[in-house]
């Protein structure tokens, strides 16, 4: 049993410790895991990475509403 759990802890820790496709870490003060952020991009998780590198920028924010955007913080 506890080799099977071992296992399956290292199986979903490598998962984990991936980065999407298209997600990158980022380069803005305003994000967490940016420049100067008291999180480090390497301590967050799949999901984490993918949720502060990944969604709108002001460009994309001002396309879809049709209305002048701020670029959107993410923590």
């Amino acid at each position: 049993m506890l080799l099977a759990v071992i296992g399956v802890d290292r199986i979903y820790g490598a998962r984990d410790a991936q980065t999407a496709v298209g997600i990158t870490e980022p380069g803005s003060a305003f994000r967490s895991a940016g420049p100067d952020s008291a999180i480090a991009w390497e301590g967050l998780g799949v999901h984490g990475r993918g949720f502060v590198g990944g969604g709108p920028d002001a460009a994309e924010i001002e396309e879809v509403t049709g209305r002048a955007a701020k670029t959107p913080v993410r923590i």
